[in-house]
């Protein structure tokens, strides 16, 4: 198993998942439920979080604008961008990236700021939301947010600025980390000292 999984997300076309371990400053991809590593890339320093879209894996340092775009087969760099101007502070996971937009979120401001993948520009989008961002999953259609406790905020990405209630779930997030398997449609909560992954249908 994995130890200190900051931030988690499932592949959108495989069987696959990819994990950004915080204190090991690497970003790893596993298939299925098995326990050992296709690849792991280390990034240089803390991994805060970690996002996938269907071509690329996104490594995040924590309290870094850099980010580094990886290949989803063999976790290879392609390549490196900063994000600009830079929102952002320590990062306990729940960003994402979808239509081409990178979300990223200020845990403590409790606020998502949206920067365009092409050139890591931020394009004047932003939301808030209910709870300091210390765990969060994105399950394809919402982002869901936790300050780790079992009041779980969800909220699917505004097109402009926008302030809505969000829906609520009851899971047990534990202790950072999280995220989603878009193939097996789960919620996913791994224990931050290894062992078991928590598993809740959506």
């Amino acid at each position: 198993g994995q130890n200190q999984v900051m931030g988690l997300h499932g592949d959108l076309t495989e069987d696959a998942w990819y994990s950004a371990n915080w204190g090991y400053n690497t970003i790893t991809r596993r298939n299925g439920t098995g326990t050992g590593a296709v690849w792991s890339r280390n990034i240089g320093t803390t991994a805060g979080g970690v996002a996938v879209d269907a071509t690329s894996v996104y490594g995040f340092r924590n309290g870094s604008a850099t980010i580094y775009v990886l290949n989803r087969s063999n976790g290879g760099v392609t390549k490196t961008f900063n994000l600009s101007p830079y929102y952002g502070s320590s990062l306990y996971g729940g960003v994402f990236v979808t239509d081409g937009k990178l979300w990223l979120n200020h845990p403590t401001d409790r606020i998502y700021y949206r920067y365009n993948v092409a050139d890591g520009s931020y394009d004047g989008t932003s939301f808030s939301v209910a709870a300091s961002v210390y765990n969060g999953a994105w399950n394809g259609k919402e982002v869901c947010v936790s300050a780790n406790s079992n009041q779980v905020y969800c909220y699917a990405p505004p097109a402009s600025n926008e302030s809505y209630a969000p829906r609520i779930i009851g899971v047990d997030p534990k202790s950072h980390g999280g995220g989603f398997s878009l193939f097996h449609n789960e919620y996913w909560y791994p224990e931050w000292s290894g062992g078991n992954v928590h598993r809740y249908a959506l």
